[in-house]
């Protein structure tokens, strides 16, 4: 048992360290325990988001295509378990975008970056669990924990934008902000394996939707032009799957990808205290 879970431990690590950034449904996705509290980290990585806009250019051209891809953002997760079965939490971190791609109806492509900026996120998961003992009409002599639960949260950012690129050419004198405002609600369901009294391995999958609102009052460039835009996401709903590692009574760690409403890999790690 030592070996097998020496190997888990060190499988994991070695996945998380080698993610740049993440995002998380879980981390934890089960409740820390009744007034307990935990410190984690959490990382994102969005790979691709298409979104519906309105908005303007000084050329009047109309725009066809919006996405938002090379998103980077890492948060430190305070969390606290109210009982049990519910956990609240807030993360605080930076966030960047390093791809905003807009194509035009006149056929240039804008792409925009901005600065690293705070942002932040506040929520809440909630979870109802049977133990295997419970389950009387299954004859199994494996000890588990099955799991449904609930969650949301609302995430945060104004950020400045600090290159524009036109047709592949970076242009002079960009200023202005966009502000992200997101929302999230989702189901999960998953199993906890017991391998011993420290070490739990718990996949689970999970449906959400999700919000995204971006949009900025005018972004100039080059002295005299200047685009501004309001957009939501297209694609609202998606599913993920994922695994929280139980290292120890106070150490775990997450791995979560995510499809469809939002294309992200993720991974994170907590410290119950």
């Amino acid at each position: 048992m030592n070996r097998y879970r020496s190997f888990i431990i060190a499988s994991v690590l070695c996945f998380y360290a080698s993610l740049s950034y993440a995002a998380s449904i879980g981390n934890p996705i089960k409740p820390v325990g009744h007034l307990k509290f935990a410190v984690g980290t959490e990382a994102n990585f969005v790979l691709d988001r298409e979104l519906e806009l309105t908005g303007e250019t000084t050329s009047g051209a109309s725009f066809n295509e919006f996405e938002l891809s090379k998103v980077t953002e890492g948060y430190t997760k305070l969390i606290l378990g109210i009982t049990d079965y519910v956990n609240v939490f807030m993360r605080l971190g930076a966030t960047k975008i390093n791809g905003l791609e807009i194509k035009l109806s006149s056929g240039e492509d804008i792409s925009i970056e901005t600065d690293s900026t705070f942002s932040y996120a506040f929520g809440a998961n909630a979870v109802y669990q049977i133990h295997s003992d419970e389950l009387h009409f299954i004859d199994l002599d494996n000890n588990f924990i099955y799991f449904i639960g609930l969650g949301g949260e609302f995430s945060f950012f104004d950020a400045d934008a600090t290159e524009l690129y036109v047709s592949g050419l970076n242009v002079t004198n960009t200023s202005g902000q966009i502000e992200s405002t997101q929302y999230q609600i989702n189901i999960f369901s998953g199993i906890e394996f017991i391998l011993d009294e420290n070490c739990s391995l718990i996949p689970y999958i999970g449906g959400f939707w999700d919000g995204l609102n971006l949009k900025t009052g005018k972004i100039t460039y080059s002295s005299n032009d200047h685009i501004s835009f309001d957009a939501k996401a297209d694609d609202q709903f998606g599913f993920a799957v994922g695994l929280d590692v139980k290292l120890s009574d106070n150490v775990g760690v997450n791995i979560e990808a995510k499809f469809l409403g939002a294309q992200v890999m993720s991974a994170g790690g907590i410290i119950k205290f």
